[in-house]
């Protein structure tokens, strides 16, 4: 029992530097979490309802206590799932990075080119969605916006990890590209992002997209009635 318990405590020693060195990279998730809103403030409109709940099932309603669990059994669903995802991803690296491995396509790596910012946008998704309490279902859109901001951003991260990926393993990762999704299992893209000569545009042409939806959303929410609790 001792020496099983030493072995576990070794090996958790001789994963902790890698995992740190794949995790710090992402700090940045936090701050720009929090600072969305501000960020962004000059971009989007509607930042007058950004702090806005919409409460469309108050305690009386008869629709409050069939739709509560069920959505709150999905956003579980979807925290777990991409928390489990995110660990998964970064227990095949670790591993693989001790085993003196090159590319990793093992594990959740065969699905998605990148598990670890799927996981995030999925455990996240969830303050972007319902928060159902005993008396109220209440949606804030400046979650919605913060949620969809830091999930462009992944996007866009993965999409640069891939320049230098390609740059290390060469073909290797061209065909690894061809047979395996960007981000969400089974979607290819009509084109690889690496092909593309002028990233700067292509950033520019997706973030007009995005802030195009992003904008219909908080337009949705100015036909509403929205409560402030602050």
């Amino acid at each position: 029992m001792v020496v099983r318990f030493s072995s576990t405590l070794a090996t958790i020693g001789l994963y902790l530097p890698i995992l740190a060195g794949i995790i710090t990279p992402m700090l940045w998730l936090l701050p720009a979490w929090y600072t969305a809103w501000n960020v962004v403030g000059f971009i989007f409109p509607f930042s007058d309802i950004w702090d806005g709940l919409w409460i469309p099932f108050l305690g009386n309603s008869p629709l409050l206590s069939v739709l509560l669990l069920p959505i709150w059994l999905i956003e579980v669903a979807l925290f777990l799932g991409g928390l489990g995802i995110s660990v998964w991803g970064l227990r095949e690296l670790a591993v693989k990075h001790v085993e003196g491995c090159g590319l990793v396509t093992t594990g959740p790596y065969r699905w998605t080119r990148h598990p670890q910012h799927l996981g995030i946008i999925l455990f996240l998704l969830p303050t972007a969605l319902f928060s159902p309490t005993h008396s109220m279902l209440w949606i804030r859109p400046g979650d919605i916006l913060s949620w969809s901001l830091i999930s462009f951003l992944l996007l866009i991260v993965a999409d640069w990890e891939e320049i230098r990926l390609r740059a290390v393993h060469g073909q290797e990762y061209e065909d690894y590209m061809s047979r395996t999704a960007f981000i969400l299992p089974g979607l290819k893209l009509p084109f690889k992002l690496g092909d593309v000569k002028n990233r700067l545009v292509l950033y520019v042409v997706l973030f007009v997209v995005y802030w195009a939806l992003i904008t219909l959303v908080l337009i949705a929410f100015t036909q509403v009635h929205l409560v402030w609790t602050r």
